[in-house]
């Protein structure tokens, strides 16, 4: 069904809907929810304001209306909430070292019932000083979510540069950081058969899963201090216009930054390679990794020009615009040169967690998720802070 039945189905005047998108109101609205959602820092969906404050917690109906209730003045509360019940499930149900349960879930007269939790010790090896991703995501901490299962955890804090976190960090055969350490007496946690898939018995503690750890700092890969690397999907319409806002930001306000972009490809085997995008883009990262290694000085006005219809299988064009002969270009990318600069940018990720998303490798060594521009400028402020302080 077009938009214009339903439009027509719901009463609402089509006219005016086409006379507002001729007159040009329709991208200034667009624009202006654009500038509303970069300000409220709002970088997943969905996300709720309520009283015109974030909320963080479960978006479920009976936890919503609970919320709202907080918020209400206490007259209209007791009037509007009166016979809300005091949980709809486990979650609900917190207290301080306590392991709370939501008896008759469900109906008017659910309560919540309490019991002691299990006490174990939770080691947390981190590397603070390293990593970048705290301080500018919005990536949530893994210690907010264990809390909640286990209340009865003693945390512990090891940094990875002292004594204590060398040794844990070669004891446990750690290569990602932040490592989450449990202790054995988990085992008789009341929530802990949620968890023992991600766990990893290694001689007296479980080691979490990186992945649900966050660990995105890769602890055995060289450092290579202010360096950061664009993972690029160059068939990819957002990928190509992140990197397009990057070039731009990096010309303003960073020139000098040691910026290097890179290919989301991995190796199937010795001599087979596969990208996000298919054998498509993997011909056209053949093109890319061609002009960048012979025509270095045209590689920005090729994607700039390329990111313009980046699926188009017209990919001459660009090339012919920059005065680069097609044909050239097209028999170098199925040389074995290009399969061994194919076979380069795969060693470069091997071991590497990778997602679609737009990730950059900062300091070789740490993976970042960026969701806008204002990150990525931050992350730039970031860098030259540590780059004055390591100055002598």
């Amino acid at each position: 069904m077009s938009w214009q039945n339903c439009a027509a189905e719901s009463g609402i005047d089509i006219s005016r809907i086409e006379n507002a998108l001729a007159s040009g109101q329709g991208e200034e609205l667009l624009s202006r929810n654009l500038k509303q959602v970069s300000k409220s820092r709002v970088s997943t969906t969905p996300t709720l304001f309520i009283n015109h404050k974030p909320y963080s917690g479960r978006i479920e109906l009976a936890e919503l209306i609970k919320h709202i209730c907080q918020q209400l003045p206490v007259a209209e509360s007791n009037t509007a909430c009166a016979e809300i019940p005091e949980c709809s499930s486990d979650q609900d149900c917190s207290k301080p070292d306590m392991i709370g349960s939501c008896e008759s879930a469900g109906t008017k007269q659910a309560k919540c019932d309490f019991k002691s939790a299990v006490e174990f010790p939770l080691t947390i090896v981190h590397d603070a000083g390293n990593m970048i991703s705290p301080a500018i995501s919005n990536t949530p901490d893994p210690l907010e979510w264990i809390r909640q299962l286990f209340p009865g955890i003693n945390t512990k804090y090891v940094t990875a540069d002292s004594i204590s976190g060398k040794s844990l960090i070669e004891e446990y055969h750690l290569n990602r950081l932040p490592a989450y350490l449990f202790g054995k007496a988990a085992l008789k946690a009341k929530n802990i058969d949620q968890l023992k898939e991600e766990l990893t018995f290694v001689k007296d503690q479980f080691v979490l899963s990186p992945a649900l750890a966050n660990a995105m700092l890769y602890i055995n890969r060289t450092p290579e201090p202010g360096q950061i690397s664009f993972l690029f999907s160059p068939l990819s319409p957002k990928s190509n216009l992140v990197l397009q806002n990057i070039y731009d930001i990096i010309m303003r306000e960073h020139p000098t930054l040691g910026f290097q972009v890179r290919y989301l490809i991995k190796r199937n085997s010795p001599e087979s390679f596969a990208a996000v995008g298919g054998l498509a883009e993997l011909e056209e990262i053949r093109r890319q990794l061609i002009i960048q290694r012979d025509h270095a000085e045209k590689f920005k006005a090729y994607i700039k020009l390329r990111g313009k219809n980046p699926a188009s299988s017209y990919w001459e064009q660009p090339l012919l615009e920059l005065g680069l002969d097609p044909g050239q270009i097209k028999q170098k990318a199925q040389s074995k040169a290009a399969d061994k600069l194919l076979a380069k940018e795969a060693d470069y990720l091997e071991g590497l967690e990778l997602s679609p998303a737009p990730l950059f490798l900062v300091n070789n060594q740490e993976l970042v998720l960026l969701q806008n521009s204002q990150q990525f400028k931050e992350l730039l402020h970031q860098l030259r802070t540590r780059e004055t302080q390591r100055a002598p």
